[in-house]
C-alpha cells in the first residue's frame, strides 16, 4: 500500500541524507507532519465553512509543500488541486475535494507508519 501512496525513492534519499540518525529524524518529521497536517486540515475545513478561500489556498499550499518534501506525492497533488481551486475562487470545487484531501492525508499517515528503518 505504501508504495502507491509514498515515493519510496524520496524516502530512501531522506534516509541517506539523515545517515545514522535517519530512523529517529524521519520519525520526528512524520510526527511533525501528522501534527501540522491535522491542524492544516482542521483550518481548511473551517475556512471552507466560512467561505475563506485565501485561508484554504494558503493552508493547502503549506500542506502541499510539507507532504511533497516528505515523499507523499498523492497527498501533495490533492493539496495542489485544492490550492488551485481556492486560488481561482472555486468554493464548490474546493468543498468537493475536501473528503479526498482528508482521505489522502489519512492514507499517507498510515503508509508512513508502515515504513521500516
Amino acid at each position: 500500500m505504501s508504495q502507491d501512496i509514498l515515493d519510496m525513492e524520496k524516502i530512501e534519499q531522506l534516509k541517506i541524507v539523515m545517515g545514522d540518525d535517519a530512523a529517529e529524524v524521519i520519525t520526528d518529521l512524520i510526527n511533525t507532519l501528522l501534527e501540522s497536517g491535522t491542524a492544516q486540515l482542521k483550518t481548511i475545513k473551517q475556512a471552507l465553512v466560512e467561505e475563506d478561500l485565501e485561508t484554504v489556498r494558503f493552508r493547502a499550499h503549506t500542506l502541499k509543500g510539507s507532504s511533497g518534501n516528505m515523499g507523499a506525492p498523492v497527498l501533495s497533488e490533492t493539496c495542489f488541486e485544492m490550492e488551485e481551486r481556492a486560488a481561482s475562487g472555486d468554493l464548490r470545487g474546493a468543498r468537493a475535494l475536501q473528503d479526498t484531501l482528508f482521505r489522502d492525508f489519512e492514507q499517507a499517515m498510515i503508509a508512513f507508519k508502515e515504513i521500516e528503518f
